[in-house]
């Protein structure tokens, strides 16, 4: 037996649908690529990028920041150190010139004062127990 087929050709996979179909265009739904709505990924993507802006310039911000404060910073450390170095020597001078002057009420002072850390001493370690 044999058998002659005759070949059918297929319209839908020769052409598009809409050369097979006449439909008017008004009533054509659209291919999905003409207007496509940002989705979540899109909006997403856009706030990664937004965060990555903000970083940026946060960084540069920090680095303007740290370069404009060096010099004062150092200036005002230097001041520091001299206007504590400077107190530093008058208390001493001060301190020699009271013991000089008076030799007795340093010896007191300084009784006073050990004798006031001992009992901070003991109040603090009943506390400790």
């Amino acid at each position: 037996m044999s058998s002659t087929s005759t070949p059918i050709n297929d319209p839908i996979e020769n052409g598009l649908a809409c050369d097979v179909l006449t439909t008017p265009p008004s009533r054509q739904l659209p291919d999905g690529h003409a207007h496509r709505e940002p989705g979540i990924a899109d909006v997403a993507r856009a706030y990664v990028d937004l965060g990555r802006e903000s970083l940026a310039f946060a960084r540069l911000a920090a680095i303007r920041a740290y370069r404009e404060s060096g010099p004062s910073t150092t200036r005002t450390y230097y001041r520091a150190a001299h206007t504590t170095r400077s107190m530093a020597a008058r208390t001493s001078q001060r301190a020699q010139e009271f013991q000089r002057d008076y030799p007795i009420q340093s010896l007191a002072v300084v009784a006073g004062i050990a004798f006031l850390a001992g009992v901070a001493g003991r109040i603090w370690r009943s506390r400790a127990l």
